[in-house]
Formats: C-alpha cells, sequence, structure tokens
C-alpha cells in the first residue's frame, strides 16, 4: 500500500514540539497563550542592540480528528461502522495510527466488512484477497509498484494496478518464461499428451489457458514483447510450486499440478470480470461527472464570449464549430472557470475567433456580392435582350466583365447593410456596355485582321467566314466564332455550375500558391473572381490556404491572353479559307451566314485516295473542318512523299455530286435529331439547355409540344444553338454534320 499522505505545514511557521499528551481545551489554550506572549516579546524594541527582531511563524494546529484513535475501542468502532469503504481507505491513509489500526488484522474482519456493506454495487471480493487489500485495489489510484498517482490500468486477472513505466518491469514476455521454464522442466514435449512446464507458455494457444495476457494485434504475432507478458510474480510462483513436486515428476502428477493451474486460473478470471464491469461503472460515472464539469465551464465561457462582443462568431459557427471549441486545450478542463482561467482560455480562443471572424465576414461578403451581381446581370439582360430573343441578343458582357469598371464597383462595392437592386445600374447600364462591347471587338480586330489577308471593304471582319479564332489547349485547339467569344458561357440547366466543356475565355487557373489570386488582399476583388465557387470549393480552399500547393478556377474578365499564338492563328485561318473555296464561296466575301445557307457537303478526296476500301463519308463545313483539323494534327491520312519521310499535308476537297446529296437527306431524314446539344429559347431571356430538358421546357412553361422533336422546334423559331459552341462541340454533340455514303469493304480471308 502506497505511504499515507504528508501533513500540509506552513513552511514560514515556527517548529513547534509536538504534544505528548492528551490534547483538550485547557492545553489548546494554554497553547495559544503562550503563541500571543511569544507575539508580545517579539514586538518589544530592542534597547540594547541594533539587530532585527525576527517576527515568530504563525503555528498550525494539528487535524482535529489526532485525538480519535484515544477514544474507547467501543465508540470508535461504533464511529467506524457508519462509513463506507472508500471513506476507510482514505481514513487509514491519513497518519500511522490510523494505518495501523485499520490494518490490524484481528479488526479487519469487523470494519472493512462492515464498510463493504455500507457500499453498494460492490463486485464479490475474490477469497484469496484481504479486505484492505481488495478495497485498495478498487479505490486506490496509486501504482502499487512505484506509488505514482492516477494509474487507471488494472491487470485484472492478477488483481494488479501498475504504471505504464512500471508494466515492463513488473511482468516478463512469455518466451523469456519458457526459456526460464525448460531449466527446471527439462522436458519440453512429451508425446503422450501430458504437459510440461515449458509447453504452457512457448505458444499463445497454451498460455491463455492458464494466464491472461492481452491478445496481440502487431505483425509480430505472439513475438510481440510489448504485448504477451505475465506478472513476473505469477510465473515465479508458478515456477516455485513445480519445483515443490516430488521428484521425478511423474504424469499423474503434472496433470493434477496443470488441472490445479487450469482452475485457478478459471477462478480468478470469473472474480476479475467482476471488478472489470464495475470499474467500467465508475468509469463511465466519472467520466459523465467530468463532461458535465466540462459542459458547465463551457457554457460560461460560451457566455462570457458573448458579453465580449463574439455572439455573430458563436451564432456563425453553430454547434459542430461550438463542438470543434469546446475540444480545444484550457477548454475542455473540467474545473470551475475562474477569473485567472477565463483570461488564459482567452489567450487561446483570440486565434481562433479571430479566424471564424474572417470566415463570417467573407461569407457575408460572398453572399451579398451574389446577389448584387444577380441585379447586375438582370440589369444587364433587360438591357441587351427582348423577345423574341435572338442569337445576336447573346452578345453581351457578363457580370465578371464589368465588375471592375469605376461606375459598376462604385454600386457594388459598398457596406453589406445597403440594399442594392438592379434599378441602381438602369441608368449607366447602357453607356458601360456599349463601351465594353467597343473595346472587345476593337481587341478581336487586332489579334485576327492581320490573318485574314485582302477581304472586301464592305465585309465586316469578325463576321467571315473564315475569320475563326483558336484557344490552344494540352490535347487540342479549340476553335471559337467572334460571337461565342463574348457570349455568356452557358450555365448547365440554368444552374449557378457553368458547363465545363464549353470554351470560356473568362476563367484562370491557379496551379499553386504562389498565384496571384492566392496574394490577392482586397476582399471584393478576391470574392467577384471566386463568387462561382461552391461551398464545398470555398471550405477546401480555407483549409488549403496556407500549404504550398493547390488548384483553384477562378473567373476574370474577357481576356484574349489564352488565344493561340499568330502561327496557329494563321493556319486556322488558312484551313478555313480552303474549306470556304471547295464549297464555292469566295473567301474574301462570305460570310458565316453564307456558309450556314450554301447547303453543301463535301468529301474527302484524300482520305478516298490513300484509303479506298475504308468508309466514304460526306460532311457539312463543320464536320469538314473537323475531320480536316484531326487529319492535320494527327498520323490519319498521311501522304508518303517519299520512302524515308512522312508529310502532313491539307486534305483535297470535292463536293458532294446530286446522288451523294440524296444519300445525305435520306440519312438526315432518318438520323436523331441533335439531341445533345445546347438550345437557347427565343421565348425567355436566358434559359438554355441540352434537348431533352428544352423539350420538357418548352412543354412546361410554354406548353408547346414539337411534333418534329427539337428540330422542328429550331425550324419554327423556338429554339437556336447556343452561341458559345465550338466547331468541335457542334460536330462532337451532333450527329448531322456527317453522313455515311458507302460503308468499308471488307475483303475476303482468303485474299
Amino acid at each position: 500500500m502506497p505511504p499515507r499522505k504528508k501533513q500540509r505545514v506552513d513552511d514560514t511557521a515556527l517548529k513547534v514540539a509536538p504534544a505528548t499528551g492528551r490534547v483538550t481545551r485547557s492545553t489548546t489554550k494554554a497553547a495559544r497563550a503562550q503563541v500571543g506572549a511569544t507575539h508580545a516579546a517579539a514586538e518589544q524594541p530592542d534597547t540594547t542592540t541594533k539587530a532585527l527582531v525576527r517576527v515568530p511563524k504563525r503555528v498550525i494546529l494539528k487535524g482535529r480528528l489526532r485525538s480519535l484513535p484515544d477514544f474507547a475501542l467501543e465508540i470508535q468502532l461504533e464511529i467506524y461502522s457508519y462509513l463506507g469503504s472508500r471513506d476507510l481507505l482514505y481514513l487509514s491513509r491519513t497518519c500511522k495510527k490510523f494505518r495501523a489500526f485499520f490494518l490490524d488484522r484481528p479488526l479487519n474482519e469487523r470494519l472493512w466488512t462492515r464498510a463493504r456493506e455500507n457500499t453498494s454495487n460492490l463486485p464479490e471480493r475474490p477469497p484469496f484477497m484481504s479486505e484492505p487489500a481488495f478495497i485498495h485495489l478498487l479505490y486506490s489510484h496509486n501504482c502499487q509498484n512505484c506509488g505514482a498517482a492516477n494509474v487507471r490500468k488494472i491487470l485484472w486477472s492478477y488483481f494488479l494496478r501498475v504504471c505504464s513505466a512500471c508494466y515492463p518491469k513488473v511482468t516478463m514476455w512469455c518466451g523469456d518464461a519458457a526459456r526460464e521454464a525448460v531449466e527446471i522442466d527439462p522436458e519440453r514435449y512429451l508425446y503422450d499428451g501430458t504437459p510440461s512446464l515449458y509447453q504452457i507458455f512457448a505458444a499463445y494457444g497454451s498460455v491463455k489457458a492458464y494466464f491472461y495476457i492481452e491478445s496481440y494485434k502487431s505483425p509480430a504475432g505472439y513475438n510481440d514483447k510489448k504485448r504477451n507478458r505475465i506478472p513476473t510474480a505469477a510465473v515465479q510462483s508458478v515456477f516455485e510450486r513445480f519445483k515443490a513436486l516430488p521428484k521425478p515428476v511423474t504424469t499423474d502428477a503434472r496433470h493434477v499440478f496443470f488441472n490445479g493451474l487450469q482452475e485457478e486460473y478459471e477462478i480468478r478470471l470469473k472474480y476479475a470480470r467482476l471488478i472489470h464491469a464495475w470499474q467500467q461503472d465508475q468509469e463511465d460515472e466519472r467520466i459523465g461527472v467530468l463532461d458535465n464539469a466540462r459542459m458547465c465551464r463551457f457554457e460560461a465561457i460560451v457566455t462570457r464570449l458573448r458579453g465580449s462582443g463574439w455572439a455573430p462568431e458563436l451564432d456563425f459557427i453553430g454547434t459542430s464549430g461550438l463542438e470543434e471549441m469546446s475540444r480545444m486545450p484550457l477548454v475542455r478542463v473540467s474545473s470551475k472557470l475562474t477569473e485567472g482561467a477565463w483570461r488564459k482560455v482567452l489567450v487561446v480562443l483570440e486565434p481562433f475567433l479571430n479566424d471564424i471572424r474572417a470566415e463570417r465576414l467573407d461569407t457575408e461578403l460572398r453572399a451579398t456580392l451574389r446577389t448584387r451581381f444577380a441585379a447586375l446581370e438582370d440589369a444587364i439582360v433587360t438591357h441587351c435582350v427582348a423577345i423574341p430573343r435572338e442569337a445576336h441578343m447573346d452578345h453581351r458582357p457578363q457580370y465578371i466583365d464589368l465588375a471592375f469598371e469605376p461606375e459598376i464597383r462604385a454600386i457594388l462595392d459598398v457596406p453589406v447593410s445597403q440594399n442594392v437592386t438592379s434599378q441602381d445600374f438602369a441608368d449607366i447600364i447602357p453607356p458601360v456596355v456599349e463601351r465594353w462591347k467597343a473595346q472587345t471587338r476593337q481587341s478581336l480586330l487586332d489579334y485576327i485582321r492581320p490573318h485574314l489577308g485582302e477581304i472586301a471593304a464592305d465585309v465586316d471582319p469578325l463576321k467571315l467566314a473564315t475569320a475563326l479564332f483558336a484557344k490552344q489547349e494540352s490535347r487540342r485547339t479549340r476553335t471559337i466564332r467572334y460571337s461565342a467569344i463574348i457570349a455568356p458561357v452557358f450555365k448547365f440547366d440554368n444552374s449557378e455550375q457553368s458547363y465545363g466543356d464549353l470554351m470560356d475565355l473568362r476563367t484562370d487557373d491557379h496551379y499553386s500558391k504562389d498565384a496571384v489570386f492566392c496574394k490577392e488582399d482586397d476582399p471584393y476583388v478576391r470574392t467577384t473572381k471566386s463568387l462561382h465557387w461552391s461551398t464545398e470549393t470555398v471550405e477546401a480552399f480555407r483549409a488549403q490556404e496556407k500549404e504550398s500547393h493547390g488548384y483553384w478556377s477562378t473567373r476574370k474578365p474577357l481576356s484574349l491572353e489564352n488565344l493561340a499564338d499568330e502561327k496557329t492563328a494563321s493556319l486556322i485561318v488558312r484551313r478555313m479559307r480552303d474549306l470556304v473555296s471547295a464549297v464555292g464561296l469566295d473567301p474574301a466575301r462570305a460570310t458565316i451566314e453564307d456558309l450556314d445557307k450554301c447547303g453543301v457537303w463535301l468529301r474527302c478526296a484524300s482520305c478516298e485516295t490513300k484509303y479506298p476500301n475504308n468508309a466514304i463519308h460526306a460532311f457539312s463545313w463543320e464536320g469538314a473542318y473537323r475531320h480536316g483539323e484531326d487529319w492535320h494534327s494527327s498520323t490519319w491520312c498521311v501522304l508518303e512523299q517519299s520512302p524515308a519521310s512522312t508529310q502532313r499535308v491539307p486534305p483535297e476537297w470535292k463536293r458532294a455530286d446530286s446522288a451523294d446529296m440524296a444519300k445525305v437527306d435520306a440519312y438526315l431524314q432518318n438520323v436523331r435529331s441533335d439531341y445533345y446539344m445546347i438550345w437557347s429559347c427565343t421565348l425567355c431571356r436566358t434559359f438554355d439547355a441540352k434537348g431533352g430538358t428544352m423539350r420538357a421546357h418548352l412543354k412546361d412553361v410554354h406548353d408547346i409540344v414539337p411534333s418534329g422533336g427539337i428540330q422542328q422546334a429550331r425550324q419554327e423559331g423556338l429554339i437556336y444553338p447556343h452561341p458559345a459552341l465550338d466547331v468541335w462541340q457542334k460536330t462532337a454533340w451532333s450527329n448531322r454534320t456527317c453522313a455515311v455514303l458507302r460503308n468499308a469493304i471488307r475483303p475476303n480471308a482468303h485474299q
């Protein structure tokens, strides 16, 4: 049993001779009078010397229970009979007299048994343990080897409480026990089924029949020396009992010995399970008390935080955030919240709350700007779009294009408490939109005009069929028209998430924290560029903002910096010039409308010559351009110029004749319509969708059900292809740009 607690003394007190007799009221008064006289004498000034007189130290009287052991035995037993087991244990550790009295063996049964009866829900005491030892095991949290405090781990089957430092000292690995067993019992294996001392320690399957060990979970298995351990005292006890057997040890004696070990283990295990279950209940109760104390402390912290001006932040983080805050250091402790403790807690919580405040302000700004930009978009659409809607009306800016214009930002970048509606933009939107269109048009002209060559003076260069822009991407070159560049990017099913397959010149990709966006300090700029982010993306950015890498896609005003270089731009224009000439139009005058209306389909003469057995196709101009782009950028349709080298050359086109066009018409009649194309509704200002969604929209919103499907709706002017589609998407999503004139010829096997 650990030593009793030492009596608390005042270090500044004078040493007082211990009382030798019985302490009564009169002796106490006499002691106090003596101390008072000593104080009075000390206060008298010393007239003979100048030495400083030391003030006597205060005497601390001993505990009020010091005279209790001197009471009559019957009185003491009557007093102690009302105590519980825990009280009796703590009382026995207060002084040597109490320790000697309560550990007196003749009184053990009378004192401790009655105390155990006064305590409810105690487990049954093992018969091989004394009453004091049993109560000490249950209630004392000190290591039974070194006396360390707050030890929760108990080796239940051995009724031993040890700390983690002493555990390796008081236990031994099963393998070491097996080696020592060989020295005592040389017989390792007895093949008649009789057990040996070595066998009960040699394997996990056998040792667990006689001793309780922690089951191994590591790859080392039985060789895990941290888990497969037995108390050294238990092992030595088995060894001593085996040595005491008559020599030589007979087979019957072995069976009796090892069967006895198993029976003892089963008895110990029975009581160990009861004690373990009781301890689990006590631990649950203790945790419940601590949790309740922590909850009271946390509620006090939250109340003080609300009174200190952090109420908006606490409301913002909600239940999950409060739960996270409750697990922080100095917050989750169970002690009472004092003024000193509150100051320490506030020091710990201030960085966390400051981050929450920044997130709250950012979230409020993001929600406010989303509402204001919706009002800005509404003002832009009101100015640019009328019903019925036409394709040229989609040639308008988006909110991101005007967000940084001075007059627009002056309306948007105001305190969140201020209300902003679309009417606030009504007067300034017309001039700002027209200025933006003029600037964008001039920038595109400066980019494409040098590559167009000679053109007719009365033709708008940006409307020419050859005026095709390109954006260089990792896998392919994306081509797009002027109208698609300035048109708003399609929002899939009218949601806030942009459709990713559409080429957009208003997007920036950041692959590192070192990007300019991640260093942006202006909240308005930073929020505006990331306004399209979902809640999950915003949370991910906040979580990874301090890391050294990441990928973030942000919005920016329309920019031409992502367009292809001059060499690629010239190649694109030259390819379109050859295509326009092939259909019989003048590249210097033909517009994109002329190209759409000509109705000429083309065949690739280069492919038909090089691969005569392949299928023969007829292409619309979009399909022909896609075919030529694939042909030019891959080894398909490569013409050998010499035995030693190959060179990619532009394809040669020939027009489809009347017989071919008859097959094309028949194909278009039977083929499924452009169901996966993106369409714009002429009866709505902003609704865009794919085929199936558009048909449902026409039916549910406008009560129109075209019998001929999407193509009939297009012919009747109810829908039109979204202007943001590029040539690649029109050919990828539509099956009306390529028709099979002849299937491939499969030669016979013997040929």
